[in-house]
């Protein structure tokens, strides 16, 4: 801590005449110019001394502190010289005046500051922290360790500014830290040390690559232009360091990797890059002196300029089969398309089809039409793309196979054709064989009748004939069949499960699993039988879907699946529905049992196609048989009918439910009769204290309940204990509840009251007599405030009041110097609670409540007063966190003095128990032994403040210690 200076400017003036011997006046004052410390003066040759007048000023600014002989320095003092102007008479009682200033000015404590390291392209910056800000830098000491523990000296400095140490490559892999002295802004001197860094490691450089607009790539097409950036580094590269750098391409997206030439940092995407890959790569020495390889992402294939797709029909051109359309585009369709089939009759004009999406299946009424199907999408390079098929003709004729699956090798297949118009000439066939694992056809040699015995060449194969003619219209066709399949004897592990509700009007599909791995290739064939004997085909195709037509009721339909697998041989499976229902029948609801209030009843759900599940059941009511409500609670089959609201009133039961064949319904009953619920007569009670004062209740009681709100109460009372007629006198008050006034002591209430029960039925009830009416006695009140007396702590204000209180209190807080006089109103201190602040500091403190008591009458109450409001004493420390230094810890309160000794107490932080004391530390220095390294350490001292109030205030941590 600096010395403190003191310069005393002394002047001494006595009266006129004065006479006595010339024994000059003097004065001198000792303490520390620190905020917290006191400073007294002493004078010497004076009689007596009239007033103490303590100034704080800097330069002509000035303004009147204290006026006694000792003081204690607070913030108010900070950045001031101090002032003593005395008063006093000499032996002779001549008049005089001393004066005195300080040469230097009242610091705050000293705050030890902080120092924080960070990294910064290629420089490690250190910034320094302090309460008491900082005045100048002195110097800067750098050390460096690989492991945190051992630190070598690599750099000092003298400063006039923040320190910075600049990286180079023989600095990587070490931790740093800083030490740094400097002068704060209350012009002490410290010294602190910062954490450690993390370990200095290399920032790889990188490189970002975007078009023309600046924005990300997601595609790459001819005629781009790319732009890498300039390279980014976090530590730094200069272009005194000029980086080598360049476009590469190549045919694959791992390389190898051709360079461009004649790029630099931009690059037009020539056509001979179509189909190509492209990066950027380069090197440079970065500001650390690493040498740095960037490389950029991998962009491509680099996709050609626009070119237009392409449709094609595939399947076999007959009815009930599938014509499938697909589309390509070199330049890729990564979004849907949109499908528009057409068909032309007799070479007529294109018009609409109805297709499925990218599907259309000939009926039978397509015969000699030609159908074509446009393609709309929108292409990888963003290009609005419509595309058209090549026409198909759908024929008259027809061909069909004897026997289509299984086919077993010497199996004879025969080609059946029909024609609508006849055949007028010569007919041709020619039979085919499909191999599904090529996905090819070939014709079989000499296969060339109308029909075909099957050999082992055909195993696992398909086969199929085309039939060519001229029909009596003149009309040349070409049919062709439907695949048949050929299968070896053995036998696979396909599992086929048929899914979807067996019923008219719904869709059947299956799901075909293999235990012998994944299927390659599978077909699907519908038949339908009304014995399970004889099997007629239905339909056939590569998809299984089957919508159950109007006739299907009572039909067993069976699926034949073949299918290619891993494993050698075309397989087969079958799966078979039982008899297929008819369409869906309603369900119905009824109510068994009487309808009559009292009885249970019940509600029943039916359905032809029986009940599966009942998902949720409810009764409504009504009075004219239209308008319904809903009945709440009554969620059950049976329904007690209990309630009196139901009088009058016709009800009705419904449900939400599922039947055997899958269907959901809402059914509900017919309305039943009107309830008729018997009256039950009611009575009338009253309920309360029968006191002045005190609050009476009119409670109707009535065995259908009471419909709320439909009430009216009139209130009478009489002084005749006899209730003779005529007596009784009207009181004028009309709700169900009231308070009994001052001066009906002895008096008699009774209460009339008419309304409506939930049954409807309107009655009228008298209650008894209630009295006498008992007089009320004198009440008792009192407040009081709980809570600890201390700023920033609560106070809560409670008051009781044996004559009752209405409605809140009106809380006011009022603070004192004195418990009788001088009480003064705390402005916005309203509400029951209340925290006192600096400005009630060792002052008395009392609540003030207003209510309205149980009487009506207005009352005032006051609680006793708090103690004196405690202000926290403070505690401080000083000193460097370091192996071998001495801290020293600093107690006070500004406000209430220190009433008696101190018991220092030094604490270090503990990551498991927090703060603990520091064994044997209990004096106001503590001297750092070297096990404490990486420990924060504080002081918390105990003392009495000059009040009486046990005082335990705790300083700012410092550290981590340090060797």
């Amino acid at each position: 801590m600096p010395g403190l200076g003191l310069g005393l400017g002394l002047s001494t003036r006595r009266a006129l005449g004065g006479v006595g011997p010339e024994v000059p006046p003097s004065a001198s004052i000792s303490g520390s110019l620190v905020v917290g410390e006191t400073l007294t003066v002493i004078v010497a040759g004076v009689a007596s001394i009239v007033s103490y007048l303590w100034e704080r000023f800097y330069e002509d600014y000035s303004e009147v502190a204290y006026s006694t002989a000792s003081i204690v320095l607070d913030a108010a003092d900070m950045g001031y010289n101090m002032r003593l102007t005395i008063q006093y008479l000499d032996s002779e009682g001549n008049p005089g005046t001393l004066t005195i200033e300080t040469e230097d000015y009242v610091r705050n404590i000293n705050f030890l500051g902080f120092v924080v390291v960070v990294k910064t392209a290629n420089f490690l910056d250190g910034f320094l922290f302090d309460i008491n800000g900082i005045n100048r830098y002195k110097t800067a000491i750098w050390e460096r360790s690989l492991t945190g523990e051992i630190w070598q000296f690599v750099s000092s400095s003298t400063l006039n500014q923040p320190p910075r140490y600049t990286l180079s490559t023989s600095d990587l892999g070490y931790r740093y830290r800083l030490t740094a002295t400097y002068v704060d802004g209350q012009g002490y001197e410290d010294t602190i040390t910062s954490e450690p860094t993390g370990t200095v490691n290399n920032t790889p450089g990188s490189i970002n690559i975007t078009d023309g607009g600046g924005g990300n790539i997601t595609t790459v097409t001819v005629g781009d232009q790319l732009y890498a950036s300039i390279p980014i580094d976090a530590d730094g590269w200069s272009f005194s360091d000029t980086p080598v750098y360049g476009w590469q391409f190549a045919s694959f997206p791992a390389g190898p990797w051709t360079a461009i030439a004649g790029y630099g940092f931009a690059l037009n995407v020539e056509p001979s890059l179509a189909g190509k890959y492209i990066r950027f790569q380069g090197s440079f020495v970065d500001n650390i002196g690493t040498s740095e390889l960037f490389t950029s992402e991998v962009f491509g294939p680099v996709i050609p300029p626009n070119s237009p797709g392409s449709v094609t029909i595939s399947g076999n051109y007959r009815v009930g089969s599938t014509l499938t359309a697909s589309a390509t585009d070199i330049n890729g369709i990564p979004g849907p398309i949109n499908w528009v089939w057409e068909v032309s009759t007799n070479n007529g004009p294109w018009l609409a089809a109805d297709g499925f999406g990218n599907e259309y299946y000939p009926s039978f009424s397509d015969r000699g039409s030609r159908f074509r199907v446009t393609a709309f999408y929108v292409d990888g390079l963003g290009a609005n793309e419509t595309a058209t098929s090549d026409p198909v003709l759908i024929p008259y004729g027809e061909v069909n196979l004897s026997v289509e699956y299984p086919i077993f090798p010497g199996d004879v297949v025969e080609a059946i054709v029909t024609t609508p118009n006849g055949i007028g000439g010569p007919i041709t066939f020619q039979w085919w064989r499909f191999d599904f694992s090529l996905g090819a056809s070939q014709p079989i040699s000499g296969a060339t009748g109308q029909s075909y015995t099957a050999t082992s060449a055909d195993v696992d194969k398909s086969i199929f004939v085309v039939v060519t003619y001229t029909d009596n219209l003149g009309r040349q066709e070409s049919l062709y069949s439907k695949l048949g399949g050929v299968a070896s004897p053995t036998i696979g592990g396909g599992i086929l499960t048929i899914n979807g509700q067996r019923r008219v009007g719904e869709y059947l599909s299956a799901t075909l699993s293999n235990t012998d791995g994944p299927v390659d290739t599978a077909f699907f064939d519908w038949q339908r039988s009304l014995d399970g004997l004889a099997w007629v085909a239905v339909s056939s195709g590569p998809s299984s879907l089957l919508l159950l037509p109007s006739d299907a009721s009572g039909y067993q339909y069976r699926l034949v699946a073949g299918y290619l697998d891993q494993s050698p041989g075309f397989k087969t499976v079958f799966a078979t529905t039982g008899a297929i229902a008819p369409a869906d029948q309603p369900g119905s609801a009824s109510i068994q049992g009487a309808v009559s209030y009292g009885n249970t009843v019940e509600g029943v759900v039916s359905d032809p196609n029986g009940v599966a599940s009942v998902q949720s059941r409810y009764w409504q009511r009504s009075l004219d048989g239209v308008s319904w409500l809903t009945i709440a609670g009554e969620t059950a089959a049976q329904y007690l009918l209990d309630d009196n609201f139901l009088n009058g009133q016709r009800i009705r039961f419904g449900a939400t439910y599922t039947d055997n064949l899958g269907n959901t319904s809402t059914v509900l009953s017919p309305a039943s009769a009107a309830i008729i619920v018997p009256d039950q007569p009611g009575s009338l009670v009253i309920q309360g204290t029968l006191a002045e004062y005190q609050d009476l209740s009119a409670v109707i009681i009535d065995g259908n309940n009471i419909e709320g709100g439909s009430e009216s109460y009139t209130w009478q009372y009489t002084y005749d204990s006899s209730f003779a007629p005529g007596s009784w006198l009207a009181l004028g008050l009309t709700a169900n509840t009231i308070t009994v006034q001052p001066g009906y002591s002895g008096v008699y209430f009774r209460a009339i009251a008419s309304y409506t029960d939930l049954a409807g039925y309107v009655a009228t009830v008298t209650s008894a007599p209630a009295g006498p009416i008992v007089a009320a006695g004198a009440s008792t009140r009192a407040a009081s405030v709980d809570g600890i007396a201390q700023v920033g702590q609560a106070l809560s204000a409670s008051a009781v009041d044996t004559g009752g209180i209405q409605g809140s209190i009106l809380w006011r807080w009022q603070v004192s110097d004195s418990a009788d006089i001088g009480w003064q109103t705390i402005a916005n201190s309203t509400g029951q609670v209340f925290a006192p602040t600096i400005a009630q500091g060792d002052r008395l403190i009392r609540a003030y409540g207003l209510y309205l008591d149980g009487q009506g009458v207005f009352r005032e109450i006051y609680s006793p007063p708090t103690n004196y409001v405690n202000v926290l004493g403070a505690a401080g420390i000083s000193g460097q966190a370091k192996v071998g230094q001495i801290l020293q810890g600093s107690a006070g309160d500004s406000y209430n003095g220190i009433g008696g000794p101190v018991a220092g107490q030094f604490e270090e932080y503990d990551d498991n128990a927090g703060w603990v004391a520091i064994a044997g530390a209990t004096a106001y220095t503590y001297l750092i032994p070297a096990s404490k390294v990486g420990k924060l350490i504080r002081y918390a001292p105990y003392f009495v403040d000059g009040r009486g109030y046990d005082e335990f205030p705790v300083s700012p941590a410092v550290g981590p210690v340090v060797a």
